[in-house]
């Protein structure tokens, strides 16, 4: 008996050392979205260029393929920016040196980008977003003509 309540014990100890790591904050310089339905993950390099107020982040995937995107805007804090034209960028490498394949924002389509939180103290940044891009090369010849990201969220600590 005194077995079984030792063991209890341990699992309550361990179960609560779980429960207080996820209430953490998400880690720092990290991204997850959907694209055409498949979880990619990875990391994010976030610049703020202060004398023209940009604010570029890069995506990058680490899983399931060598995938990068890129996102400007015009930086004016929390809120929510539209994605058009050059403002998005979507392509994929072998061993990040070589192209495999280039996207752009799809023609006529409106990505958005919302910065949910903003400390300007600690030059952090969370936020989502969503977008829609067209195929412009594809060097093996394997690649969608769309894709749809979805269900992005990031964090981010910006250089500047």
């Amino acid at each position: 008996m005194k077995n079984l309540w030792l063991l209890l014990f341990v699992v309550f100890l361990f179960s609560c050392d779980k429960e207080d790591q996820t209430n953490t904050p998400a880690k720092a310089n990290t991204f997850s979205m959907k694209n055409n339905g498949v979880k990619y993950i990875g990391n994010t390099e976030v610049y703020l260029n202060n004398q023209s107020d940009t604010l570029t982040m890069w995506c990058i995937a680490d899983r399931p393929s060598e995938a990068v995107l890129v996102l400007n805007i015009k930086f004016q804090g929390i809120g929510t920016y539209a994605l058009t034209q050059n403002l998005a960028g979507y392509y994929t490498t072998v061993g990040r040196d070589v192209l495999l394949s280039n996207y752009r924002l799809l023609p006529g389509s409106i990505g958005q980008l919302d910065i949910l939180k903003y400390n300007a103290e600690k030059k952090q940044i969370v936020g989502s977003f969503n977008l829609d891009l067209k195929l412009i090369n594809s060097y093996s010849g394997q690649d969608a003509d769309t894709i749809h990201i979805t269900d992005g969220s990031f964090t981010g600590t910006f250089r500047e």
